[in-house]
C-alpha cells in the first residue's frame, strides 16, 4: 500500500473577502472621525461668533450708558436733547430702536435710526453682525416710572441657514438728581 505524502499549503495571505471587510471597516472609521472633526470645527466657530455677539451686545448697552452720562455732563436731559451744536447728543424716544456704532474709537458714538453692520475697531473690517439698541418703557413698580428706561441691545447674524441673535437688557435711570 502506498501512502500519499501530505501536501503543505501556504495560507499566509489574505483572501479577497478579508481585504474588502478590512477596507470597509477602515473607511467607516475614517468617515466617522472626519465627521466628528467637522462638527467640532463648526461648533467652535459657532461659539466664537456667539461670544463676539455677546461682546457687541454688551458694547451697545455700554454705549447707551455712555450717551446718558455724556448728556448729564453737558447738563442736558438724560435721554438727550436735540442740539445742532453738539453732534454727539441725541434724543432717545421710548419705544424706538437705534443703530449705535463706533466707527473710530476717537470719535463719539454714531447713532442711526436703523440697525448697523458692525466693524472690528482695529482694522475697520466689516463683520457679519448687526446691532440694534431699543429704548422701551419700564414698569418699575412705582407710581412714576418716567425716570426708568429698559435698554435692549440685540446683535444678530447668519450662521449658515439659521438666523441667530444675542439679546441683553438693562434698566437705565435718571441718576442726575442722585447722590452727586
Amino acid at each position: 500500500m502506498k501512502f500519499k505524502k501530505p501536501t503543505i499549503r501556504d495560507n499566509s495571505g489574505f483572501t479577497l473577502t478579508e481585504v474588502m471587510i478590512g477596507m470597509m471597516i477602515l473607511t467607516i472609521a475614517i468617515v466617522a472621525a472626519t465627521n466628528l472633526l467637522v462638527g467640532l470645527l463648526r461648533s467652535n466657530d459657532n461659539n466664537v461668533k456667539t461670544l463676539q455677539a455677546y461682546y457687541f451686545a454688551q458694547e451697545g448697552i455700554e454705549a447707551a450708558r455712555n450717551i446718558r452720562d455724556t448728556n448729564w455732563i453737558y447738563n442736558f436731559d438724560w435721554l438727550g436733547d436735540v442740539n445742532p451744536n453738539a453732534a454727539f447728543l441725541r434724543k432717545f424716544e421710548k419705544g424706538a430702536a437705534y443703530g449705535i456704532s463706533l466707527v473710530d474709537p476717537n470719535n463719539y458714538w454714531n447713532i442711526s435710526n436703523d440697525e448697523v453692520i458692525l466693524r472690528f475697531a482695529a482694522n475697520g473690517e466689516e463683520t457679519p453682525f448687526k446691532r440694534v439698541v431699543a429704548f422701551d418703557e419700564y414698569d418699575c413698580g412705582l407710581d412714576n416710572c418716567d425716570d426708568f428706561v429698559l435698554v435692549t441691545s440685540t446683535v444678530s447674524w447668519s450662521a449658515g441657514s439659521k438666523e441667530r441673535e444675542v439679546k441683553l437688557q438693562t434698566v437705565l435711570t435718571d441718576w442726575k438728581g442722585g447722590a452727586l
